[in-house]
């Protein structure tokens, strides 16, 4: 993968007990940017790492990719993502 400063998405759900389920009602989607992109990870810029769950699945749009990951870092702006 050579992705770097492209847009993706964060897509978001939970269940009632608060764990990740793709397709769940109750989630959300947050617009991001991938500005390191690895066959292990990623590291995704975004609005505010605070509203950012610990597990979620990233979709690069232009790719047609789901990528389930769980966060390894934050820092400011950015967060460190590793690949499930």
């Amino acid at each position: 993968m050579n992705h770097n400063s492209v847009p993706v998405a964060i897509v978001m759900a939970w269940n009632f007990s608060g764990a990740p389920r793709e397709g769940a009602s109750g989630g959300g989607v947050i617009d991001c940017t991938v500005r390191n992109i690895s066959d292990t990870g990623a590291a995704l810029e975004v609005v505010t790492r605070l509203l950012i769950p610990d597990r979620f699945t990233i979709v690069v749009r232009a790719d047609h990719w789901k990528l389930p990951c769980h966060v390894v870092w934050r820092k400011q702006k950015r967060i460190g993502v590793a690949f499930e």
